[in-house]
């Protein structure tokens, strides 16, 4: 008797171990491709965020730069009217050399003169992280040392000038008559905001108005010019040297912000 021996068929459902490296292959592309897409898109998101907040800085900084600009003309305009009034103080004939126009020059003293730029865009870029994303590292180290010189070198002479109006503001009031020195701070405030020197006319009739102080007691005298002495010794600093490094500065920034994110095309 013959004896047949049926061939042995592979179960049904069982595949092939290549079909399952094939499968394994597949799934880890697409886990692979899903991965970078979701990187590229979060990448492409986070840079369009950060050229908005590059733009928002370049507009944040061209104010500052005006700002800074006027503030240059506000300290030579203060260097000028603190020289002139040093110069009546100190005069031995100085009960007659007292006019309108030394309380307008004296009102110059109850004035802050020391700006601090805007930063609000720049703390934002700063502190959301997002200034990774430009591509310029010297432009990232410029924007970190404005970053700091607003925190530091501006609100630190800020707020010495708080402190040293105060005394100024005594100093004058020993000094100089309260009606008069209120009445001509309308002319001397607007003038000093506006950065522009007094109308001709209008500071030939101060000139022109004969006046008197309170009191000429030499020590008195000597403290407001003393005050006149350090208003004027910080306009020539900060308007020869301070001022215009931080204009210099903020124009590279301006500069290379404009190249980072082609702003004008």
């Amino acid at each position: 008797m013959e004896v047949h021996h049926e061939i042995p068929q592979p179960e049904k459902g069982i595949k092939p171990w290549k079909h399952y490296i094939i499968e394994f292959f597949m799934l880890f592309l697409a886990v692979t491709a899903g991965f970078f897409a979701e990187n590229l898109r979060d990448s492409y998101e986070e840079n369009i965020k950060a050229k908005e907040m590059g733009i928002g800085l370049y507009e944040e900084l061209l104010q500052d730069s005006l700002q800074i600009h006027n503030a240059i003309i506000r300290q030579n305009l203060l260097k000028d009217e603190m020289s002139s009034l040093i110069k009546t103080l100190s005069d031995k004939d100085v009960e007659n050399k007292i006019t309108l126009l030394t309380y307008y020059e004296a009102a110059y003293l109850l004035e802050t003169d020391m700006v601090i730029p805007a930063n609000a865009n720049l703390k934002q870029l700063i502190s959301s992280g997002r200034i990774r994303y430009f591509k310029n590292k010297e432009l990232i180290s410029d924007i970190s040392r404005w970053d700091n010189v607003i925190s530091v070198q501006f609100t630190d002479r800020h707020e010495t000038d708080q402190k040293r109006l105060i005394e100024e503001i005594k100093a004058v009031n020993r000094v100089f008559r309260p009606e008069v020195i209120d009445s001509i701070r309308m002319y001397s405030f607007n003038d000093f905001l506006n950065n522009k020197e007094p109308d001709a006319g209008i500071r030939k009739r101060f000139e022109n108005t004969k006046e008197s102080l309170l009191t000429y007691n030499v020590s008195d005298i000597s403290e407001v010019t003393g005050w006149a002495s350090e208003r004027r010794k910080n306009a020539i600093v900060r308007s020869e040297l301070f001022l215009p490094l931080q204009l210099t500065h903020i124009r590279k920034i301006l500069k290379d912000l404009n190249e980072e994110f082609q702003m004008n095309r």
